[in-house]
């Protein structure tokens, strides 16, 4: 067979990456195709020269002489390689007749040729019917191991020991309406993936529940340190009515979803998931900073240490951060707004500075 290539056979070819057979007949018995073909097709080079073949009138006029004349010696050659020992037809030395000096192309070019010589010198070489008899038994094997190493990792301690609290959390979430039967991530399974500061159940359901659509900004950041407070506070928060109904429904969210990961046979404590999940002691020291209140005033308002109010503030910029993103995933411009303003609000003065270390 001889190759073909044109410009636009070039482009087609390395496009499509399939070879286009414009010339298809039968001649002498023989079915033969002219193809078009890149570079990637060719698999090795002869030194076998078809010298009574002239190419050049080949391509250029596909006659039919030249045709017979090529099937003839493809004939010829494929006759001479199945009866040839072991099978091999004499390759074209790429040192010796071709000249190449390429010290990489050499090195790549030995080790070829080691390969080629084991391969020729596999019994699978000049025995075609044991080749797809032990090729059938390879494939077997490999499939085997890959089914053994599955297995094992799937029977391994860690995974048995796992594997019932994962079927149970995951029925929590499709009970929910995060995954559906199917196990297709919905719309609330999205938002929760938005959510990385804090307790991604609680705020979901809060989001979902328009708990934070029907706030003020100041207010918003001032429930929202509910789920990222976490230390101990004696103080007691004075909240708006506002605050204090939101508190109550907050906690009632909270409860609700603990009641439902212990129906799904989670060992949890509906009012320990509660507990801790919400702190709401600093809510009163958010909602005045969002306001506008300085720092020094800030701090008599809670027995609370300075630095667990920053750290706090600073992190509550974070959630601001996440539910915008979530906003934007439900579709939501006016809380999308809500938090870039609620964010501007906390975002000042000493918590924010680029060093507290100042002169």
């Amino acid at each position: 067979m001889f190759g073909r290539r044109g410009k636009k056979g070039k482009a087609e070819s390395e496009e499509t990456g399939e070879l286009s057979a414009p010339s298809t007949a039968t001649l002498l018995g023989k079915k033969y195709a002219v193809l078009e073909v890149p570079e990637s097709c060719v698999e090795s080079v002869t030194s076998v020269v078809a010298s009574a073949v002239n190419t050049k009138t080949l391509v250029a006029t596909s006659s039919k002489k030249e045709l017979a004349s090529s099937i003839e010696f493809l004939a010829q050659l494929e006759k001479d390689a199945s009866t040839t020992q072991k099978a091999a037809i004499a390759y074209v030395d790429l040192m010796g007749e071709l000249k190449v000096n390429d010290l990489e192309v050499a090195t790549g070019y030995t080790q070829w040729e080691q390969m080629y010589s084991m391969v020729l010198s596999h019994p699978c070489a000049t025995d075609s019917p044991s080749v797809s008899r032990v090729m059938g038994k390879v494939e077997k094997i490999f499939k085997l191991k890959a089914y053994l190493v599955r297995m094992t990792r799937e029977l391994s301690n860690d995974s048995l020991s796992l594997f019932p609290d994962f079927q149970q959390r995951l029925s929590v979430l499709k009970r929910l309406g995060y995954i559906s039967e199917d196990g297709v991530v919905q719309v609330k399974g999205r938002v929760a993936c938005e959510i990385n500061t804090c307790e991604e159940l609680v705020l979901t359901e809060m989001i979902f529940e328009n708990v934070l659509a029907n706030l003020e900004p100041e207010e918003i950041v001032a429930v929202l340190s509910a789920l990222i407070f976490q230390e101990k506070s004696q103080s007691e928060p004075t909240l708006t009515s506002t605050l204090e109904n939101t508190r109550e429904v907050v906690k009632n969210i909270a409860e609700s979803l603990g009641l439902i990961q212990l129906e799904q046979h989670l060992e949890i404590d509906p009012a320990v998931y509660c507990k801790g999940a919400l702190n709401f002691g600093l809510m009163e020291v958010v909602y005045e900073w969002a306001r506008g209140m300085p720092f020094k005033q800030l701090c008599e308002l809670t027995d609370v240490q300075e630095g667990s109010i920053v750290r706090c503030i600073m992190r509550l910029d974070e959630v601001c951060r996440e539910v915008r993103n979530a906003a934007r995933v439900i579709g939501d411009p006016q809380l999308y707004r809500k938090m870039e303003v609620a964010s501007e609000a906390i975002k000042r003065d000493v918590v924010f500075a680029s060093s507290l270390y100042l002169s």
